[in-house]
C-alpha cells in the first residue's frame, strides 16, 4: 500500500492543475491542532469550495450525498436551517422543533412537550395533565358517546343512558311534545286539536280556549242584555254601562267627547268640527285655526348707514324696503336726505316690486335750491324703474329732502317693494342718501 503526505505549512500549499493520487491513502498534514489552520478546496477560479480545519471542523458550499450502502451516522446535535441546535435534532431558526437524546419529542411549532414514554390503553387518549405540556394517558370521563348503526334523513336523533352516553333515532312518529325534555307522541284533542274537528254553536259562537290558548269548544254566546240582540237604528249608537251590559240608544253629548280632543277638528285636508275656542276675540280662518282680527298697521323703517351711487342706473337704498303679500293694497311715503358732491349733477328716485302689479304710482318732491317753493320739482312715475331727475343742487355735498308718496296695488305675485334712487342721465358725479331717512307704509286691506 503506497501512502502521499502533503506537509502544509503557513506558506500554504498551492496545486495548479490536476492532481491525481493513486495512493490507497492521502494524508494532509496540518501545521496546527486547534483549528487556526486548515486544507482548503477551491475552484479552477480559485473560489473556495470546501474547508477542513485542524480540529476537524468541515465546512462545505455544495450539497452533502451520503450513496454508500452501510450505515451512516452523525454524533452531536444536528440543526436543519439552525446553527446553533440545543437538541439533538432541532428544526428552523431558534430551534422550534426538538428531539432530545432519548428520543423525546420536546418541543413541536416551539410548544414544549414531554411525551409518555409507554403505550396508553385502548379507549385512553393524551391530555395535557400539568398544563406545561406533559402529556399522560387517560380515560375520558362519562364512557363512550355511541351512535345509531345507520340514520334516515329528517330523523330525530334521541338521547338513552342505557349504556353509557348513547344517541338513537326516535321510534315515535308522527306529531311529537317535549316534556322536562322528554321527546314524547301528543295526544289529538289534548295536546292540540284534532285536525278536522268541528266547532259547534249557534250564530252568536263563543269559543272556549284551554290553558295551552289552543280552542277546546263553541258554544252560542249568552247575551247579558236583550236589547244587544238587535242592530239598532240608523239614528242610535251602542252605550255601556255599569253593569256591563251594551244596549242601542240616541246619541247624546257624551257620546261625542267630554275631553279636549282635537283629533277631529275641521282643517285644510277633510270636514270636522269647530275647534276649542281662544276667549280673545278671534276668528276662525278657513285652515280651521284661530286667527287675530287684522287692523291698519304703520310700520316705520329709519335708514342706518348713507347710501350711494355714482352712476344713472337705479339702485335699491339698501334697508327702505318692505315685504308685501299678493292681492294687497299699500300706500307709502318717505322723507329723504340727500346730498350731490356736484352742483350740475341732479338726483332721481323710482322703486321696484313684484311682477304684474296691478297698479303703482309714486310722486317725489325734488328741492333744488332753499330759495323758493318753486325751486321744488315734483316727478312722477307710474312703473316700476322710472322717474325724472332733477338737473342741478344749489350746493354740493350739503343737505336736501325729498318727499315721496306712492301706493302700490299688488297683483297676484308677492315680493319685496323697495325705494330706488340714480344721478340723472348723462351726468356725473355721486349721490347719496343719507342715514336717518324715514320710509313709512301700512297694508290698507
Amino acid at each position: 500500500m503506497r501512502s502521499s503526505i502533503l506537509v502544509v505549512g503557513l506558506i500554504g500549499l498551492f496545486l495548479v492543475g490536476v492532481f491525481e493520487a493513486n495512493a490507497a491513502d492521502l494524508e494532509a498534514k496540518l501545521d496546527s491542532k486547534n483549528g487556526t489552520s486548515s486544507f482548503s478546496i477551491k475552484d479552477l477560479d480559485s473560489v473556495e469550495v470546501a474547508r477542513i480545519n485542524s480540529v476537524g471542523n468541515i465546512q462545505a458550499d455544495g450539497t452533502l450525498s451520503v450513496d454508500g450502502t452501510g450505515n451512516s451516522y452523525l454524533m452531536g446535535n444536528l440543526g436543519i436551517g439552525d446553527s446553533s441546535p440545543a437538541s439533538l435534532l432541532t428544526v428552523g431558526s431558534g430551534d422550534l422543533f426538538q428531539v432530545d437524546a432519548s428520543g423525546n419529542l420536546v418541543k413541536l411549532n416551539n410548544v414544549a412537550y414531554s411525551w409518555p414514554s409507554t403505550q396508553g390503553g385502548a379507549g385512553t387518549v393524551l391530555t395535557n395533565s400539568d398544563g406545561a405540556g406533559t402529556l399522560t394517558w387517560t380515560t375520558p370521563a362519562g364512557g363512550d358517546v355511541t351512535g345509531p348503526a345507520s340514520s334516515i334523513d329528517n330523523e330525530i336523533s334521541l338521547f338513552s343512558g342505557t349504556s353509557g352516553k348513547e344517541i338513537k333515532r326516535a321510534t315515535t312518529s308522527g306529531i311529537v311534545k317535549a316534556t322536562s325534555g322528554v321527546i314524547s307522541a301528543a295526544a289529538a284533542g289534548t295536546d292540540y286539536v284534532a285536525p278536522n274537528a268541528a266547532i259547534t254553536g249557534a250564530t252568536n259562537t263563543k269559543i272556549t280556549y284551554d290553558t295551552k290558548g289552543l280552542v277546546t269548544a263553541g258554544a252560542a254566546a249568552v247575551l247579558a242584555s236583550a236589547d244587544f240582540a238587535n242592530q239598532g237604528t240608523t239614528t242610535t249608537v251602542l252605550h255601556g254601562n255599569a253593569a256591563g251590559n251594551p244596549s242601542f240608544g240616541a246619541v247624546v253629548e257624551a257620546d261625542i267627547t267630554l275631553v279636549d280632543n282635537t283629533t277631529n277638528d275641521v282643517s285644510t285636508a277633510k270636514h270636522g268640527f269647530v275647534p276649542k275656542g281662544t276667549d280673545v276675540g278671534s276668528f276662525l280662518k278657513d285652515d280651521g285655526t284661530w286667527g287675530a282680527v287684522a287692523q291698519e298697521k304703520e310700520n316705520v323703517i329709519i335708514l342706518s348707514a348713507d347710501r350711494t351711487n355714482s352712476t344713472s342706473s337705479f339702485a335699491d337704498i339698501t334697508d327702505l324696503s318692505f315685504s308685501v303679500l299678493a292681492s294687497k293694497t299699500y300706500i307709502f311715503e318717505a322723507w329723504l336726505i340727500f346730498q350731490s358732491n356736484t352742483a350740475a349733477t341732479g338726483i332721481k328716485f323710482a322703486c321696484n316690486g313684484p311682477t304684474s302689479p296691478t297698479a303703482v304710482i309714486m310722486n317725489a318732491d325734488i328741492p333744488i335750491a332753499l330759495t323758493l317753493y318753486a325751486s321744488c320739482v315734483t316727478k312722477a312715475s307710474r312703473a316700476y324703474d322710472t322717474g325724472t331727475p332733477s338737473v342741478t343742487v344749489d350746493a354740493t355735498n350739503s343737505n336736501l329732502l325729498c318727499k315721496i308718496e306712492g301706493i302700490l296695488v299688488n297683483g297676484s305675485n308677492g315680493g319685496t317693494l323697495a325705494l330706488r334712487f340714480a344721478i340723472e342721465d348723462a351726468a356725473t358725479g355721486t349721490v347719496k342718501i343719507l342715514a336717518g331717512s324715514v320710509l313709512r307704509y301700512r297694508q290698507v286691506n
